[in-house]
């Protein structure tokens, strides 16, 4: 049972009943939040927004919409909640076939920010994703790092249109960069995959913020003759230059973090009592790893100690990021 406030976020999105009952919206009690750990929410009540996999099945994530939203210090104001650290994922409403969608690429494809927008344009007809925030399409690795989700790589991206759809204040001066940076990497990496990305462009309507649904709602019935009109931008455009700019100097900072973080992975090295031996398997891995080290020295050292301290059982070692054992 949706609670009339809940309702009427939804319909004002243009979402109708047959959509809000498919896509499992239900109205959540805050206190539940402050007992899966989120002590600081203020908020009356709160609207579940549940995912989806690519079959339709709930996925066991959930966004929540919080009402009314709550101001922090810094003046800005916390409009949905997940649990902390859980990931992101991709919004795929249950109104399409995704099971197809995700291998015909001749089928073109929306991507936005908020997922009653991607239900919106789902219901309207066309495959819509949403995605949480402009930089919910990463998640973090296990060595802090970031990666690409899952579920992009499940669709097939060479020569798929995809279009992009920022909310229309994006492309307002001094916006830019919060709102369409998320995206342009999110396109940059699809292009990469094959896909042809543009980004189009909103217009605003008396100067107020337009997202998908909102400009859905205004254009009605003839949103299909409008559709066609608005305008589109590829990404090399002069217009997204200074994003080009932005994204070429991005991309190589977070090469050299990768490098930099990465270790030297090489096979688990058995110190036998023979130094000849050590030195065969050394020589070994060191070939694997192209790398050019003064690694002899370092292991005959470590032999000669096993030796005078006498060591007869087994122990291992990280020796210059590399797993050594002895029998």
């Amino acid at each position: 049972m949706l609670e009339a406030e809940h309702n009427a976020d939804l319909y004002k999105s243009g979402l109708t009943d047959e959509t809000i009952t498919k896509c499992l919206f239900e109205s959540t009690n805050p206190t539940l939040l402050r007992e899966m750990g989120a002590g600081f929410v203020k908020a009356e009540s709160a609207l579940e927004i549940p995912y989806f996999e690519i079959s339709g099945e709930k996925n066991g994530f959930a966004r929540r919409k919080l009402f009314p939203a709550i101001k922090i210090k810094d003046g800005g104001t916390i409009k949905y909640w997940q649990p902390k650290g859980s990931s992101p994922h991709l919004y795929l409403p249950p109104l399409a076939d995704w099971h197809k969608i995700i291998s015909q690429t001749a089928s073109p494809l929306l991507i936005t920010e908020g997922e009653k927008k991607a239900a919106a344009m789902c219901q309207a007809g066309l495959p819509c994703i949403g995605v949480g925030g402009v930089w919910n399409w990463r998640e973090k690795t296990e060595d802090g790092g970031r990666m690409v989700l899952p579920a992009i790589e499940q669709f097939a991206w060479k020569g798929r249109k995809v279009e992009i759809v920022p909310d229309s204040d994006g492309w307002r001066k001094g916006k830019t960069f919060d709102v369409l940076a998320g995206f342009y990497a999110l396109g940059m990496e699809l292009i990469q995959r094959g896909a042809v990305v543009t980004m189009v462009v909103l217009p605003e309507s008396g100067g107020v913020k337009v997202g998908l649904d909102d400009w859905l709602v205004q254009e009605k019935s003839f949103w299909r003759d409008a559709w066609p009109k608005v305008e589109r931008l590829p990404l090399d455009h002069k217009k997204l230059q200074a994003l080009s700019n932005w994204h070429q100097k991005w991309k190589a900072k977070q090469t050299q973090e990768v490098e930099r973080d990465e270790k030297p992975r090489l096979p688990r090295i058995y110190l036998p009592d023979e130094l000849s031996a050590v030195r065969v398997q050394a020589s070994d891995a060191l070939l694997q790893a192209n790398e050019q080290q003064n690694f002899f020295d370092v292991v005959t050292r470590y032999i000669e100690l096993r030796k005078a301290l006498k060591v007869s059982s087994c122990v291992s070692l990280e020796l210059t990021g590399y797993a050594m054992s002895c029998p």
